[in-house]
């Protein structure tokens, strides 16, 4: 039978390495041991896709946004210059009536379909919260 003997090393914490002060990690290092666990940089690693996440939503409800008010005062813009005969001729309306109808309704279509989303978005958000 064979006997084992098991080494304990000692750890000189002086000679261990360390973060530095200013360090991105540093922030990771939750308990202030200067020692980043896999626990600690895995927190760390998804509150910052959390973040990423969050700001990349941000950026995108911002653009569509915009894109909707361009919509409304492009279509706005339409509708105006069809109204006044200092603009259009009666003349040329009858050619132009088809091709703005088609437009208006894609316009309103888009416009829609954000106001939609955005209310379907808020259900969800809503629904989550409350479990």
């Amino acid at each position: 039978m064979v006997n084992y003997k098991i080494n304990y090393f000692h750890v000189d914490r002086e000679k261990m390495k360390r973060l530095q002060k200013d360090s991105k990690y540093a922030k990771a290092d939750k308990n202030g041991d200067q020692i980043l666990t896999d626990a600690e940089l895995d927190a760390e690693l998804m509150r910052e896709e959390k973040r990423l996440k969050i700001s990349d939503d941000n950026s995108k409800r911002d653009m569509i946004r915009q894109l909707i008010w361009f919509q409304t005062i492009c279509t706005t813009a339409v509708v105006g210059i069809l109204i006044f005969p200092e603009f259009v001729p009666e003349s040329r309306l009858d050619h132009l009536i088809p091709v703005s109808t088609t437009f208006i309704l894609s316009q309103f279509g888009c416009i829609s379909g954000f106001i939609l989303g955005t209310t379907i978005e808020k259900i969800k958000a809503k629904k989550s919260e409350v479990e």
